[in-house]
């Protein structure tokens, strides 16, 4: 229950924010990219070993991505029953890989991965 209302916070925060309507107009360049995504795999490397990594969708994550034709996105990570929220903007770099240009959380509200958490974080 708690995950549905960040989701809502997060949508309501992303609706109601400030701009020209030119923000939300279709980027013709990121069609191929537009549609919801769903990660066959997520690697992470660990910040004190960067030669240890793990892959959290075979420990049972989800990673989900929807790409609006604005650019915006919306990213959810479930992880250990716990669901983090990313809105941001997306961007092309070259012709098949694309940025992520996170808005929300702001980086300085994600919590630090405790000691025990480390090596997947």
């Amino acid at each position: 229950m708690r995950r549905r209302w960040v989701g809502v916070i997060a949508l309501a925060v992303a609706l109601s924010s400030c701009g020209d309507d030119d923000a939300l107009a279709p980027d013709p360049s990121l069609a191929p990219f537009v549609g919801d995504w769903r990660a066959a795999s997520l690697v992470v490397a660990s910040p004190v070993a960067p030669d240890l990594s793990v892959d959290l969708i075979e420990l049972g994550s989800s990673f989900d991505l929807n790409i609006q034709r604005s650019g915006h996105y919306t990213a959810i990570l479930v992880f250990a029953g716990q669901g983090q929220t990313e809105i941001g903007q997306i961007s092309l770099s070259g012709p098949s890989a694309v940025i992520l240009d996170r808005e929300f959380p702001l980086p300085r509200e994600i919590s630090r991965p405790s000691c025990s958490t480390a090596l997947i974080a």
